[in-house]
């Protein structure tokens, strides 16, 4: 067993005697890159030198804490808010910190310079803009209150975030329809009130921490002179513990994600009230928002007069902590990064004289003999204790390879030839050695660091062996750096930290092997905090220097801003869709390489991106599949991956024993016959696919070979998980391919829900057997795009839904199903009762079609309540050419049905402008609409190609009778031609319908004119909420000469009124 898990808890216990621990937290640009802002603050102490270092501060807090404030002066206002955390977590190490507040309560620093940004109004706990004691005092309280805040403000918190859609607390009038201000306060008084009673209740009064209270009792001494103790000690309460919670909930562990911008919002409007009862602020709140609290009618006036007495009792009551510098508080580690040790120790050196004679005489010799034990600060950013060449050659080394030192000394290098003298350097990603004269002696990556090893606190040897964990390289050179220096324990700990940054998540049997004599001489290191997508990007960035690849800032960008949860998906769509810089397929393979051992994605999809054929990056990829164990779903889709690359693939699957994949999905890719031979290896395998739940290889160019391969694999493989199986595209067309099929399904294992056979030239009556009828799990059956029109294929077809008793969805699109009655009635006739979802699209009906359906209403022979119209809840027969007539039947059969839910028959209608048969589609349309039907859904667009299929002005009698549909949720009725006559019809049944929730209404050629009446129904209807801009009816009015400036810019106006409204229904809904 490795060291790093054999001994990580007697290093604890060793070398973790105290809370606090340093971290190692490089900095990085913005844009970033591996090179920093100042690349010197990632030179790394010793725990010798911070031991120092916390001596200095705890014999600054005991004997001249006036230096404290000189550091403000000499830092610039930029960097106070890095400066006071510094400060916190060195005075939470030495004890000190309740000390540290007190005194710049009473001696705040008087700084000059340019002022800082404010503290936005809402959101983010920025701190840049708080004087130097209120950002001390978040800083300390962040630490030790967190456990409270969890307790006061946790269930508020989550309450707001999960009534996201119903709750909105807006009651500024001008950023809300003033219709909504009164219920709103209502709201907004009823959570403050519930906040208000939790918060000041005996038992949150006992809970709060007494650091807390210490502070809180600094306030009231210190503004008590002034008069105004229960304002000052009640704002800093609000405004220093309880807002940097409300506006930051996820970073304060209140809530598992960061909330959406109107939860930010209602949560900044709670706070700033709350601010308001307990600060005692008065008519105006933060950013200059008047919410009436001067008004002595408003609500939110009476709520902080009636809650006034309570919290100044309250206020008084958090005042009662004892004045101790050592309080209790919620457990934590204290942590004290580089930089923050990196701003104290360049404070101390560079204002040396200064700080000196601010001591006493026998003070100031013991601060000057404290400093002296510390490197020369200069010499240490500067690197000039080197010689001019090696100095030039780091610097090059460093600019060339785009790294960030963190250890620069001298080693004395054990050769052939004796003792030889070598620069060590230490980056995030690397070891160097230089020579005398500049040259590199040797230059590794740490993931080639096999060993570190040291038998003596004065000697070390580093072991390497390169291409370690490459499964398609052999293991390359092996070499050692074996040395002697002062400084050994420095360099272990250097490297240590720094793989635990860079590469924390590879796997024990990678990282090297650590030998130190005695143990004790370890350091403890902390995990490094690698949240969201912190790990991954640190990691890519050093696969980047292994495979000596430039740092690419758009993927770190997509890294750090869309992988920030734990598992989710890792879509490559992310990085080569809709980008302004495309990324070269050999700039992805850092990115694979950091995949393979990050835990933080279940699945894994690469769609649409045919640069697979590349072998470096399909290797990367196929890697990820050997090495990672918590991605569950690939989804390699459209990839152009070829035989060859399901080699690969089947290769590292059978690699990888210990991850059994839920979802595999290889569609839309050339595997031919040959694939299908390798993947079957796999599919046969029962411990491999003991977890398989989807198996996705539609249009893989499959032949019957390839297809027959792949289901008697399955019928070995046995995966009783297997719920969808998709073979679309693949030929089924032998008797032995359909009777493998029908083995697999008839399995006594098998319980396959969903089985897609799109385009397979299936004949149905080959699947209608006994082993098929024993396939009792399956519910979805897709046999679209199979041409089942003849005799023997529709008997064949009929007869196998004759023995499927659960199936709810059957998918005959395209089928070419013949238009007549006889052959399509004994299909219908056959369907089972079970069946809820027919999907009839693209296949000639007609009129016929449409009778078949209806005929079956009232089959004696199967009971009127067994009629597939009886029990149906979806029916599409979109591009059925149903016709006129066929549309005026079936709406007429339907009239009053109280199963079928929604009906697609866009492009179905057929006929003349004012016909008969015409007029009478549209009345049994509107007769359909309005009867006690349960319809929520009706799908009747039009084809702008074809004037036949538009009803154009018929269809005005039909929106009118809109107002009458109690059920009808959604309704399509686009491409109809249908002008601003239509559209004013539309606009009245809007006004008066009370149901509709969406519509879609674009190619209509609706003008000015109809938007106009369409936006006034809606100032009135408040339950549709979407009804898309008709955006091609826009474009055809913008292409007209004839449409004025004026016109489009009442239009544009229009346009927003009716987006503002549809807004204003989803908040409500």
């Amino acid at each position: 067993q490795r060291f790093w898990t054999q001994h990580a808890h007697t290093i604890m216990e060793l070398r973790a005697a105290s809370n606090t621990v340093i971290v190692f937290q490089p900095t990085v640009d913005q844009a970033g890159s591996l090179g920093t802002v100042d690349e010197t603050m990632n030179l790394m102490y010793s725990i010798k030198e911070a031991k120092v270092l916390e001596e200095i501060f705890k014999h600054i807090m005991m004997h001249q804490m006036n230096v404290l404030s000189e550091f403000y002066r000499f830092e610039a206002p930029s960097r106070h808010v890095e400066l006071s955390s510094a400060l916190v977590s060195m005075s939470l190490s030495t004890g000190s910190t309740l000390q540290l507040i007190k005194y710049f309560l009473t001696h705040p620093p008087i700084i000059t310079g340019p002022k800082e940004v404010a503290e936005s109004d809402e959101g983010g706990d920025d701190t840049s803009g708080l004087s130097i004691p209120s950002q001390l005092i978040r800083f300390y309280l962040s630490k030790v209150g967190r456990r409270y805040l969890k307790d006061l403000l946790g269930p508020t918190v989550r309450q707001i975030t999960q009534e996201e859609r119903r709750s909105n607390l807006e009651v500024q009038p001008g950023k809300i329809d003033h219709a909504y201000v009164a219920h709103n306060t209502q709201v907004l008084v009823e959570k403050m009130n519930a906040l208000l009673q939790h918060m000041t209740s005996k038992d949150m009064v006992d809970k709060l921490p007494q650091p807390v209270k210490a502070i809180a009792s600094y306030y009231g001494e210190t503004s008590a002179k002034h008069g105004r103790q229960l304002e000052t000690v009640g704002s800093f309460f609000v405004r220093d513990y309880i807002l940097p919670a409300l506006n930051s909930p996820f970073e304060h562990g209140l809530i598992n994600a960061d909330p959406s911008p109107r939860v930010k919002r209602n949560l900044h409007i709670l706070g700033e009230l709350l601010d308001a009862c307990v600060g005692g602020q008065g008519v105006v709140v933060g950013g200059g928002e008047d919410w009436g609290l001067g008004s002595p009618t408003s609500p939110l006036f009476e709520l902080v007069q009636k809650r006034r007495p309570d919290l100044e009792e309250y206020v008084r009551a958090i005042q009662g902590g004892p004045k101790s510098a050592i309080l209790g508080g919620d457990s934590f580690t204290n942590e004290i990064s580089m930089r923050q040790l990196h701003i104290l120790h360049s404070l101390v050196f560079l204002h040396e004289a200064e700080i000196t004679k601010m001591f006493a005489d026998v003070k100031a010799a013991e601060f000057t003999k404290m400093l002296a034990r510390l490197p020369n600060y200069q010499a240490k950013l500067s690197f000039s204790f080197l010689n001019s060449s090696e100095q030039k050659a780091l610097k090059t080394f460093i600019t060339q390879k785009n790294e960030s030192p963190c250890f620069v000394g001298y080693v004395d290098k054990k050769g052939k030839k004796g003792i030889v003298k070598r620069v060590m350097v230490i980056t995030l990603h690397k070891i160097v050695t230089f020579k005398p004269n500049g040259r590199t002696a040797r230059e590794a990556h740490l993931l080639d660091l096999s060993e570190i090893s040291s038998p003596s606190p004065k000697s070390l040897d580093l072991s390497f062996q390169t291409h370690r964990g490459e499964s398609h390289a052999p293991l390359g050179a092996v070499f050692k750096i074996s040395c002697e220096t002062e400084e050994v324990d420095e360099i272990i700990t250097c490297i240590r930290r720094v793989y635990e940054h860079s590469l924390s998540s590879v796997p024990a049997s990678i990282k090297p092997k650590v030998s130190v004599t005695p143990l004790s001489r370890l350091e403890a290191i902390p995990q490094p905090d690698h949240a969201g997508a912190t790990g991954l990007l640190n990691a890519y960035k050093a696969m980047c220097a292994y495979h000596q690849s430039p740092v690419k800032p758009t993927i770190c960008w997509y890294i750090e801003n869309t992988y920030g949860q734990m598992g989710s998906t890792f879509d490559l769509k992310s990085f080569t869709h809709h980008i302004r810089e495309p990324v070269a397929p050999e700039d992805f393979v850092p990115l694979f390489h950091a995949l393979r051992y990050s835990w933080n994605f279940e699945g894994l999809t690469i769609k649409g991106y045919e640069q697979l054929h590349s072998r470096t990056l399909a290797i990367a990829v196929t890697d990820v599949v050997r090495y990672n164990t918590t991605i569950k779903s690939y989804v390699f889709a459209k990839v152009n991956m070829k035989s060859e690359g399901v080699d690969l693939l089947v290769e590292a699957l059978y690699a990888n024993t210990s991850n059994k994949i839920r979802t595999l999905s290889l569609a839309d890719n050339p595997l031919e016959d040959r694939g299908a031979a390798s993947l079957s290896r796999y599919l046969a395998e029962p411990t491999l696919v003991a977890q398989l739940t989807h198996l996705l290889l539609p249009n893989v160019s499959f032949g019957e070979r390839g297809a027959i391969q792949i289901l008697q694999s399955l019928l070995k493989g046995a995966p009783a998980a297997l719920s969808v199986l998709d073979l679309s595209g693949s030929k089924l067309t032998s008797v032995p391919a359909a009777t493998a099929l029908t083995q697999f399904m008839g399995a006594d294992f098998c319980r396959v829900n969903t089985l897609k056979l799109s385009a397979t030239q299936l004949n149905p009556a080959r699947l209608a057997n006994p082993d098929m009828a024993k396939a009792k799990s399956l519910t979805h059956l897709d046999l679209s795009h199979n041409r089942i029109s003849k005799k023997d294929e529709l008997t064949g077809l009929a007869t196998l839904l004759r023995g499927m008793f659960n199936l709810k969805v059957l998918n005959l699109r395209n089928c070419q199903l013949p238009a007549r009655d006889k052959e399509l009635r004994e299909v219908f006739k056959a369907a089972p009762i079970t069946l809820t979802h027919l999907i009839l699209c693209e296949n000639p009906l007609g009129l016929h079609g449409a009778n078949a359906l209806i005929s079956t209403i009232g089959l004696e022979e199967v009971g009127a309540e067994h009629g597939l119209l009886n029990h149906l809840r979806v029916l599409e027969l979109d591009d059925s050419e149903l016709g006129d007539q066929g549309v005026a039947a079936l709406c007429t059969a339907l009239r009053g049905n109280r199963s079928l839910r929604a009906l697609h028959i866009s492009r179905s209608l057929k006929g003349g402008l004012d016909s008969k048969q015409r007029i009478r589609a549209v009345q049994s349309l509107s007769q359909y609409v309005a009867s006690d039907s349960a319809l929520e859904e009706l799908h009747m667009a039009g084809d702008p190609r074809q004037k036949s299929s538009q009803l154009i002005v018929n269809i005005v009698p039909f929106l009118l009778t809109l107002p009458q549909a109690k059920s009808l949720r959604v309704i399509d009725i686009s491409g109809h031609a249908m002008h601003n006559q239509g559209a004013v019809a539309l606009a009245k049944a809007l006004h008066l319908n009370h149901t509709l929730t969406h519509v879609y209404w674009d190619d209509n050629f609706v003008s000015t004119l109809g938007v106009a009446n369409v936006k006034n129904a809606l100032k009135r209807n408040r339950v549709l909420r979407d009804m898309p801009i008709p955006i091609h009816d826009i474009a055809e009015l913008y292409k007209l000469e004839s449409t004025s400036d004026l016109e489009k810019k009442k239009l544009k106006s229009l346009l927003v009124r009716v987006q503002e409204y549809l807004r204003r229904n989803a908040q409500d809904a």
